[in-house]
């Protein structure tokens, strides 16, 4: 007991660690921030955009209304997600801690939703091999509760009952049930709160933009096609590894490390809880010598950071300061009287910093905006200003999912005033404001 107590603390404080210094990147950002809007009183999909279920953002922002509205209550809550994910691995792999703590792993369990859907994955996978028996009404529930944390987890992880109680139709039928009374109990608090339609355009009608604007492949997909040979070899002696098989998917459209090296982990720890002790050294050695790369490589570290302040006494949500926030920030406090867009992968982190609630125009990457969004949002936001004087805060250089149309149509519609720049990299300045560009000469860029 002693042994688990000190592994579970030790994983622990170095997720938490983790988070909070190695390894920042956008979509952590997003997360925290999705979170801390429903704790500060808005609306899911109603007040801003959001491609994945409720339940998790929901979740999360209830400890956020209860501890504080701050990063490193996130991160710790994140970590004691992290923890049970170990606990459940380390259930049937006793030397787990060999492997959890190399940067490998540290990068698949980080404080985001996709270890929330990790946690559940396990808690499916332990019910299925219990003798429980309720296990098939749990089990029900638990996938309803998945589905509306990420669908398309949801759907992939429906398949390992079809798979294995193709010929009992009664166990199909009770986990039927059950998810939808799961389902119907989510549904209802949404229609309560009247975001259901918002629901199902951001979540359903967008998801083939989604897919077709966000799929990429790169290295890691090695390790999916690896390991899915190994399950086809194995499957015929263990039909639970179907579970594995299916949880693979979750990379997918994205199949860039960190999704890749998440949808991995029960495979390679399943793989690993056999092997000798002096082989387990070999490739805990081996991981943390190749496997320092998440650390060095890709998007690890949010663009031009410039450190993090006072992250124990943080109250500022969101303490991802960046010299070309702080210059542009300081800039826009002197025009408080226009309609402010932020179309730019730094979007979130302004409005935090500036305490203003985000909206669906911080978040214009493809895939994100619903069904036709991006014709929508062009006509929503020139309506705006037709109304209202503008200022359009644009990254000198569209990179990633940001939404090429809608920037280009800024571009061509509004009124360039200037870049403002920090080492060659920064933001472009349009407005509608005439006036604003006649005197834009007398605007400090560079105040600090």
């Amino acid at each position: 007991m002693k042994r688990i107590v000190l592994e579970c603390i030790l994983v622990f404080t170095f997720v938490l660690i983790f988070n909070l210094f190695v390894y920042i990147n956008y979509d952590h950002i997003i997360d925290f921030t999705h979170c801390y809007s429903i704790a500060d009183g808005l609306k899911i999909y109603k007040d801003f955009n959001i491609v994945v279920g409720p339940v998790y953002p929901t979740l999360i922002s209830f400890f956020l209304c209860i501890f504080g509205k701050s990063r490193i209550i996130f991160d710790i809550i994140n970590s004691l997600i992290s923890v049970c994910v170990y606990l459940l691995i380390r259930k049937n792999n006793k030397n787990a801690i060999l492997f959890i703590l190399t940067p490998f792993f540290l990068k698949g369990i980080i404080a985001k939703y996709n270890t929330f859907i990790l946690l559940l994955f396990y808690i499916l996978y332990e019910l299925e091999k219990s003798n429980n028996k309720y296990k098939d009404y749990y089990i029900g529930v638990l996938l309803g509760i998945v589905f509306f944390t990420k669908i398309n987890m949801g759907i992939y992880l429906i398949f390992p009952t079809l798979f294995l109680y193709y010929k009992n139709i009664k166990v199909i039928l009770k986990r039927a049930l059950f998810f939808c009374v799961a389902s119907l109990l989510i549904v209802s608090v949404m229609l309560i709160n009247g975001v259901f339609m918002d629901f199902f355009n951001y979540t359903i009608m967008g998801i083939s933009s989604f897919s077709k604007n966000n799929t990429s492949i790169e290295f890691p997909i090695l390790f999916i096609v690896i390991t899915i040979i190994y399950l086809i070899k194995k499957i015929k002696t263990d039909k639970l590894l179907i579970y594995m098989m299916c949880y693979l998917f979750m990379s997918y459209p994205i199949f860039e490390q960190y999704h890749v090296i998440n949808a991995i982990i029960p495979t390679f720890f399943y793989f690993t809880r056999d092997i000798g002790n002096f082989s387990k050294k070999f490739i805990f050695i081996l991981f943390v010598i190749i496997f320092i790369f998440p650390l060095i490589y890709g998007d690890n570290l949010v663009a031009n950071k410039k450190s993090v302040h006072n992250v124990w006494q943080c109250n500022n949500p969101s303490c991802f300061y960046t010299d070309n926030v702080i210059l542009v920030n300081n800039y826009l406090n002197d025009y408080k009287n226009y309609r402010l867009f932020f179309l730019n992968h730094e979007a979130y982190i302004f409005k935090l910093i500036r305490n203003e609630p985000i909206d669906k125009y911080d978040f214009i990457w493809e895939g994100n905006m619903g069904k036709d969004g991006t014709n929508e949002y062009i006509k929503e936001m020139d309506e705006i200003c037709d109304n209202k004087k503008c200022i359009f805060i644009l990254r000198r250089y569209v990179f990633g999912q940001l939404s090429y149309r809608i920037i280009e149509h800024v571009r061509e519609k509004y009124i360039f005033i200037d870049d403002v720049l920090v080492n060659n990299s920064g933001y472009s300045v349009y407005t509608n404001d005439a006036y604003l560009k006649y005197n834009y000469n007398t605007i400090d860029f560079n105040k600090k």
